[in-house]
C-alpha cells in the first residue's frame, strides 16, 4: 500500500477541517471535512480555483433554496424543485464542481427548517473552513 503527498494533504486538511469548523462553533462542523476531501486538488492554484467556484456555486445554490423554501416549505418537493433550477444554471455558468457540495450545504437549511442569517452564514463558514 503505498500513500501519496494528495492522501496526505486530503487527510491532514480534513481533520484540520473540522477541528476548526468545531473550534469556531459551527454547526455540522463535519461538513468541513467532507468539503476538504473534495476540494484537495494536485496544485494550490487548482485548488484555490475550485474554492472560488464553489463560493459562487454556494451563493447560487442557498439563493434557489431559499427562494423554494420560503414559498413551498423546507420538504422533499422543494430541495427537488431547487435541484429542477439549480443544475442547470450551475452547468450553464460552468460551476459544475460546486453542485454537490453546495446542495450538501442547502439539506442543512432543510433539516433545521430555517433560512435564518445564522445558518446560511454556517453553510459559507463551513464552505470557507473545507
Amino acid at each position: 500500500m503505498k500513500i501519496g503527498l494528495r492522501t496526505i494533504k486530503t487527510a491532514i486538511g480534513a481533520a484540520l477541517a473540522i477541528f476548526i469548523a468545531d473550534y469556531l462553533k459551527l454547526d455540522y462542523a463535519v461538513s468541513a471535512g467532507v468539503i476538504t476531501i473534495l476540494s484537495v486538488q494536485n496544485t494550490k492554484k487548482k485548488s484555490i480555483t475550485l474554492a472560488g467556484q464553489r463560493f459562487l456555486s454556494t451563493a447560487l445554490a442557498i439563493a434557489i433554496a431559499i427562494f423554494f423554501f420560503l414559498i413551498i416549505g423546507f420538504n422533499p418537493v422543494s430541495f427537488g424543485l431547487y435541484l429542477l433550477i439549480f443544475i442547470p444554471i450551475a452547468s450553464k455558468l460552468q460551476l459544475t464542481d460546486g453542485i454537490v457540495v453546495s446542495s450538501v450545504l442547502v439539506t442543512h437549511l432543510l433539516i433545521e427548517e430555517s433560512a435564518s442569517f445564522h445558518w446560511v452564514l454556517n453553510c459559507f463558514l463551513l464552505m470557507f473552513v473545507g
